[in-house]
Order: C-alpha cells, then sequence, then structure tokens
C-alpha cells in the first residue's frame, strides 16, 4: 500500500493469473474484492473485467487527504472493533513515509457491556503495530492508551478533555510529512478535527 492510496495484489486461478488495482487501502477490500472476483467467475463473466470495474471504487471511507499540515487518513465516518483495526492496519502498512505514523482516535459507541474492553483490546492490537503515536479523547478511549501502556512504552500517547483541545494540539504539532489517521465513531465528531486540520493554511 502507498501513500497515495492504492493497493495491489495478483488475481490467480488456476492458469489465470492478471494484476489488479484498488483506489482504495487496506487487506479487507483485498478480500473484497477476492469475493467479487470469484463471484464473476462463477457466474460466467471475465474476470479481468471485472477487475476493470473494481479498479473504479471509491469507498466512502479512509479518505486519503494531502493537506497544507500533514497527510490524512478520514476514516471518521463510524467505527467498530473490526474497522479500528483495519485503518491502523492501513496506517502502520503504507509505504513512503517520511514522516511520523500518527493515530487519532476517539470512542468507539454502542458496544454494550464489554464497550471498555473492546477499547483496551484495540489499545494492545497498537502496541504491535508500526504505529509512533496515539491521541485520543473520550471517555473509553482512556482504555485504548491503558492496552497500549500495557504492551509497549514506546509509543506515545495522551489522552485530551475534549475535542478542541485535542484540534489545537494537532493543529500546532503535526508536521507536513506526517500521516494521521482519525477515526472513532461518527458522534464523536472527529469530522471537524479534519475539517479543521485541512482548512488550515
Amino acid at each position: 500500500m502507498t501513500i497515495h492510496g492504492s493497493t495491489s495484489f495478483v488475481f490467480c486461478h488456476e492458469d489465470m493469473r492478471f494484476p489488479v488495482s484498488l483506489e482504495v487501502m487496506g487487506d479487507h477490500y483485498v478480500r473484497n474484492a477476492l469475493v467479487a472476483l470469484g463471484v464473476a467467475h462463477q457466474m460466467g463473466l471475465d474476470p479481468r473485467d471485472a477487475a476493470g470495474e473494481l479498479s473504479h471504487f471509491h469507498g466512502q471511507r479512509q479518505r486519503m487527504i494531502p493537506t497544507e499540515t500533514c497527510y490524512l487518513i478520514d476514516d471518521t465516518y463510524n467505527a467498530s472493533p473490526d474497522s479500528m483495526r483495519a485503518s491502523l492496519r492501513v496506517l502502520a502498512t503504507m509505504d513512503g513515509i517520511t514522516g511520523r505514523r500518527i493515530a487519532v482516535l476517539a470512542d468507539m459507541l454502542e458496544l454494550g457491556e464489554d464497550e471498555r474492553a473492546y477499547h483496551y483490546n484495540i489499545g494492545e492490537y497498537i502496541a504491535g503495530e508500526k504505529i509512533d503515536e496515539v491521541y485520543v479523547y473520550g471517555d473509553l478511549s482512556r482504555e485504548i492508551l491503558k492496552g497500549i501502556a500495557d504492551h509497549n512504552g514506546k509509543i506515545r500517547i495522551e489522552h485530551f478533555p475534549d475535542r478542541e483541545s485535542l484540534t489545537a494540539f494537532l493543529l500546532d504539532y503535526v508536521k507536513k510529512e506526517d500521516i494521521v489517521l482519525l477515526k472513532g465513531s461518527n458522534g464523536m465528531k472527529l469530522s471537524e478535527v479534519s475539517q479543521a486540520i485541512q482548512n488550515k493554511e
């Protein structure tokens, strides 16, 4: 995966072998594309034609936005444990990064009675990934930082009391070569942080 926001792989089936390029990022999109190509093949369609159509797909999530402040991965639409891990994996595995890999996270809402455990598990996951810094806001997101701290003391972490203080910090702190992932449930309004970063001159 590259900083330009694309994913490539080779589709292989029996004597068929050809490259596939997606304008979205993440291993989960590769798995989805493989299912689509398999269905196309079973339906008697040429998987190469299906791959051509997939190359035009642009998802609603993980928008790649170069700004004057930093390079953004805007995935603020929603969040669940699985989608959080998928986005963090994108951040950790992108090629061509010369700055810091920074995850800016907020609470995942409506997860039920195990919500704190889900957030702690995300922290455990981050601890094993190539991510330099994690900044969060929201009560539940404190558990993310606990999970990181318990398993990796090298990642810089900080909790912010509200979205406004988090935004002010990022506007002053991040640099153009940094790549910043914004991820949280829609109700946490990290989209406003994204807009503030994009609007900074």
